[in-house]
């Protein structure tokens, strides 16, 4: 026997309202509030729809996580895409959040950023306190995100991989949004798609690799030219052992 096409449909209609409360649930628990799809954003922009999908897509084709995609596989990128808007001062993500998506800069300004408890200076020389009172907090401005700034890539890595920096919006902002888990899925059924995005990921990374020792090696190079510069500059002193061992000796005034 067939079943009714009225009892056919409520049980699709179920299954469908499970499946969006059960993917909720899941970007509840990834620490991220909820995104509305990018179809869904085009949609509610009335007689602009044409101008906001060009827009989109136009700036996938500049992020270089996109490097080499064809414009059919620009589509299914686009189609994994969500979009939220941002209100000034408004976080994106605190550290120690489950990294579970990267963010595309649409519009807008975001700091990210980490703070520090720094110790405030005692007003003994001598006095330290440790209690809560006693710190205060330094925030570190690592880099600004602007229109077209990709963030937050690491959250292909791996699923244990946890926010390390706080990204708080310096203006109102659009962002667009994929979810790894959403990637993952797809490159499952996209397997040739899959790679060219991952060997981009591990090219852009050894170029951040390559960038990060370089500083360091320059900061190295600046340190050791400030030392022989501070030591060249006053004459030979004696070490401070030598003058503590000298002010102490049994019978002499300091």
């Amino acid at each position: 026997m067939f079943k009714r096409r009225n009892d056919t449909q409520n049980e699709i209609n179920t299954v469908n309202d499970f499946a969006v409360e059960t993917n909720d649930e899941k970007k509840t628990y990834l620490g991220l509030p909820m995104f509305e799809s990018v179809k869904k954003y085009i949609y509610n922009h009335t007689g602009k729809r044409d101008s906001v999908k060009d827009e989109i897509m136009k700036l996938l084709k500049t992020v270089e996580l996109f490097s080499g995609l064809t414009g059919r596989e620009f589509k299914k990128v686009f189609s994994l895409c969500h979009v939220r808007e941002y209100k000034k001062n408004e976080y994106l993500f605190h550290e120690g959040n489950p990294s579970s998506g990267m963010f595309i800069v649409k519009c807008g300004k975001i700091s990210i950023q980490k703070s520090n408890p720094v110790e405030k200076k005692s007003e003994h020389f001598n006095l330290k306190r440790h209690d809560s009172k006693s710190f205060e907090n330094y925030t570190q401005v690592y880099a600004e995100a602007v229109e077209g700034d990709l963030f937050g890539e690491m959250s292909l890595v791996d699923e244990e991989v946890f926010r390390t920096t706080d990204a708080v919006c310096i203006e109102p902002a659009t962002l667009l949004v994929l979810f790894r888990h959403d990637l993952f899925d797809f490159f499952d059924k996209e397997p040739k798609l899959g790679s060219k995005i991952l060997r981009n990921f591990i090219y852009m990374q050894g170029q951040k690799l390559k960038e990060t020792t370089q500083e360091l090696l320059d900061a190295k190079i600046q340190n050791e030219k400030l030392t022989n510069y501070i030591n060249n500059l006053q004459p030979k002193t004696k070490s401070v052992d030598e003058i503590i061992s000298q002010d102490f000796i049994p019978g002499q005034r300091s």
